[in-house]
């Protein structure tokens, strides 16, 4: 299946995923791992919108980690899941 999406919390919970800017794909791979990893482009995306809602003063200051730290767990729920099995963790 493939899924389109310009919202990065509709994808963490997918098994792998393609990053893509100005038409190339810059990094395929599993949403918790890219997002673990600082120097990947997801990883980077995630940076720039929490550096975005920070200047905006959005979510009261603080939303940008508090939503990175969301987006992160739900990638790690979902990782488990597939790598572990529900039962496990």
């Amino acid at each position: 299946m493939l899924t389109v999406a310009h919202r990065i919390n509709t994808v963490v919970d997918a098994d792998r995923i393609a990053v893509v800017d100005g038409g190339r794909i810059r990094e395929i791979g599993d949403p918790y791992m890219l997002l673990r990893d600082p120097a990947s482009a997801l990883s980077q995306l995630v940076s720039s919108e929490e550096e975005e809602e920070e200047e905006e003063g959005e979510e009261g200051g603080g939303g940008g980690r508090r939503r990175r730290e969301e987006l992160l767990a739900s990638a790690r729920r979902a990782y488990l899941h597939r790598e572990v099995g529900e039962a496990d963790w």
